[in-house]
């Protein structure tokens, strides 16, 4: 007899195309790759401007959009009704609702989920005051946990997250330890010229990602080293000031941004070197896709970062806002194309071995079956090992 399985209807405020940053792109690879495995997989989002029609990626996935007015007042009042007629519509189409962040609208979700009888899991996708502790300070914040934990499963993807959720007393069996996937591209190298270092930074140009610290060490390692680039791949409020202060800092002949980039294979290819210096990261998914290229990763040891790279990389990891270390490590891999090549072959080694789309989908798997079954044992048992030692390290 052939094994029933759970129906998810995922949730995701602003869901491809195209791409809007990590969450969107995270979410988008997983339900390609849960469909893939022969799970049943609808999306409800909002509709953003005119090209965000309610239309199939493919033959087994149906994207459903909703009005989402800019003010954010209307878009509360417009998209709560939106989803209560979606839910009246479509309850029987679908077992478990997937929240792919936090919300007023996943708290509505939440709610609707208890009305009807639906299971509901929610990925905790940031940390700190764009975690739970800000969720707690914000306006109705007790009530905002008192929601959070009527939640039956919720993922945690990272120490920092794990330690959130113990604080508020969730219950330890209800949460799923999972890391975010990636796709394993060709790694392939296209840079014309070895006496040419590429250095690249990718994602959004906001507060919490810290830009400006990267051009403060930019600044530093120019003055030592030639024939070293910089590209910034990624938009964001903070753009237009980013390249003021490259050309303040006289750094604007070395430092190209490229805006938002849709595919930036081109460029990990290109690079010989990944830099991160986010303040606040779930998973990265930039870092993720820079070890697939095979490239070392320089970076913050924030949230889920250290557990990424591993103890292969763990000798890159800098703390927040530290100029000096930050340039030191660019500086020190630029002298040793060696050393590079082998942390590099390290990163993706760990990629194949952990990361994979697809064995993160077979992990969601397991856990939509426990909690579609109703079962009362823990979620551990769905996570992979070695990244759940990890993730407990510090909580045991």
């Amino acid at each position: 007899m052939k094994k029933k399985r759970p129906k998810i209807l995922m949730f995701v405020p602003q869901f491809p195309m195209p791409v809007v940053g990590g969450l969107e792109k995270q979410a988008f690879i997983l339900t390609q790759a849960l469909i893939k495995k022969g799970i049943k997989v609808q999306v409800l989002s909002g509709k953003i401007n005119n090209s965000n029609i309610s239309k199939k990626f493919d033959k087994n996935l149906n994207v459903t959009r909703i009005y989402w007015p800019k003010n954010i007042f209307l878009r509360f009042i417009f998209s709560s009704f939106s989803m209560i007629v979606y839910f009246i519509k479509n309850k029987n189409n679908f077992d478990i609702i997937h929240l792919h962040q936090t919300s007023s609208n996943s708290f509505l979700l939440i709610i609707l989920s208890k009305v009807f009888n639906k299971k509901i899991i929610l990925k905790l996708v940031n940390i700190d005051d764009y975690g739970i502790p800000g969720l707690a300070k914000s306006t109705f914040g007790f009530l905002k946990i008192f929601i959070l934990k009527k939640v039956d499963c919720i993922i945690s993807m990272s120490k920092i997250s794990s330690n959130e959720l113990k604080k508020i007393y969730y219950n330890s069996k209800k949460i799923f330890y999972v890391s975010n996937g990636v796709i394993l591209k060709n790694q392939k190298k296209t840079q014309s010229s070895r006496k040419i270092i590429k250095v690249l930074s990718l994602g959004r140009l906001s507060i919490e990602k810290r830009n400006f610290d990267m051009l403060k060490s930019w600044s530093v390692i120019t003055k030592k080293n030639k024939n070293v680039y910089l590209d910034i791949c990624g938009d964001g409020p903070l753009f237009n000031q980013l390249v003021a202060y490259a050309k303040k800092l006289k750094i604007s002949e070395s430092v190209k941004f490229h805006g938002n980039i849709e595919n930036v294979e081109h460029f990990m290819r290109d690079a010989s070197i990944f830099v991160n210096t986010s303040e606040a990261e779930g998973n990265s998914n930039s870092i993720l896709e820079a070890m697939t290229f095979s490239l070392p990763c320089i970076a913050t040891g924030v949230g889920g970062t250290p557990m990424l790279v591993g103890q292969e990389g763990e000798k890159l990891i800098c703390q927040v806002g530290n100029i000096k270390e930050i340039s030191q490590k660019i500086t020190f891999l630029i002298k040793n194309p060696l050393i590079r090549k082998k942390i590099g072959s390290g990163m993706r080694k760990r990629v194949i071995q952990n990361f994979k789309i697809e064995k993160i989908a077979d992990q969601y798997i397991c856990m939509y079956d426990k909690i579609f079954k109703r079962s009362k044992q823990s979620l551990l048992n769905c996570s992979n090992k070695k990244i759940l030692n990890y993730l407990l390290s510090e909580n045991t």
